[in-house]
């Protein structure tokens, strides 16, 4: 199917912030999510982005059979995930263990844990939605499931749960946000603005405020800080999808959105890349710590460094059918 432009530009926009988030992370001495400005503003909606931009191509999915949608998203996500932590494994207890020292990584329980968490967390998701809207149908009735599953528990699958069910919606009424899309603009920046700065920095407020233990009781702390969490990704996400849509004609003439929207294209793959750059590299072989007013210059620098050397490779597993199809989930 052909590419929507404001859609590859946006997903290019939100890769760049999650690798200038783990760099900030990187590069940072103190607590990154309570120290760094820059960091909180970025983890207020890069997250629940991502998951609404997964949620506004998801409706052509619902059209499949069970056993060719869970095959469908099991290569598109699970697969590449699979792939680039095998191929790490390998490297990591073959080449690095005897050559630095280190302790071997165990390969059951590390590919089990929180490496590539967000891959694994849209499968779950995915699944959710499908066997909801397969079973319940009606729209509204599959909200208010969502709605429960998220009260009901402080898991972050279900804390995320809602921003892919909002994408899916927003898809399916863009005729309406198109004819409104500049009051929706408006109106979902000043909300974003406004829980931006009431937000305190927990990156998906894994806090449960519904307790039927030894009697039903609502923590009103914590209800709090769960729907500011909630209503800044949702107006964050909302904002900058309409932002986009809207400048798309603006943007579509420059020389410079090419190359974005082959980032746009390979962000599965750059997100997983990154992981291993930063995270694992960066961070072990390369402890360098930034200060002072032109630290977050140098770290977006650094963050477009990054991206680029991670679209570089995610360009050349494209040009083969194989590790397109294993490492890129095509």
């Amino acid at each position: 199917m052909p590419r929507i432009l404001y859609i590859d530009l946006l997903k290019a926009f939100a890769i760049f912030c999650v690798i200038l988030g783990h760099t900030i992370a990187w590069t940072l001495a103190g607590d990154a999510y309570h120290e760094s400005e820059l960091f909180i503003f970025i983890y207020s909606f890069h997250m629940p982005l991502f998951v609404t931009l997964s949620g506004w191509f998801f409706g052509k999915s619902l059209g499949q059979t069970p056993l060719h949608f869970l095959k469908t998203r099991a290569q598109q996500l699970l697969l590449p995930a699979f792939s680039f932590f095998t191929l790490f494994f390998i490297i990591y207890n073959g080449v690095l263990t005897p050559i630095l020292g280190i302790e071997p990584a165990p390969y059951l329980q590390t590919i089990l844990g929180g490496d590539m968490w967000f891959l694994k967390y849209l499968f779950v998701m995915s699944l959710i939605c499908y066997t909801l809207k397969k079973g319940l149908r009606r729209d509204w009735l599959i909200l208010v499931a969502i709605l429960i599953l998220f009260s009901v528990t402080r898991t972050g699958i279900f804390r995320l749960l809602p921003y892919l069910w909002l994408g899916y919606m927003m898809h399916q009424a863009q005729g309406k946000i198109q004819k409104y899309r500049g009051a929706i603009l408006l109106i979902s920046g000043l909300l974003f603005m406004l829980f931006a700065y009431l937000w305190q920095g927990d990156y998906d407020a894994p806090l449960r405020f519904l307790y039927f233990k030894p009697t039903i009781f609502l923590h009103r702390e914590h209800l709090y800080a769960v729907l500011v969490r909630l209503a800044v990704g949702t107006s964050g996400s909302i904002f900058f999808l309409t932002l986009f849509q809207h400048t798309e004609h603006y943007l579509q003439h420059h020389a410079w959105t090419k190359p974005l929207l082959h980032i746009g294209r390979n962000t599965l793959g750059i997100y997983c890349l990154q992981i291993y750059l930063i995270e694992y590299f960066c961070e072990r072989a390369l402890p360098i710590k930034l200060d002072g007013p032109l630290a977050d210059l140098w770290r977006i620098l650094l963050a477009l460094v990054g991206l680029a050397i991670c679209q570089g490779i995610a360009l050349l597993l494209e040009r083969n059918r194989w590790t397109s199809r294993l490492f890129l989930g095509r």
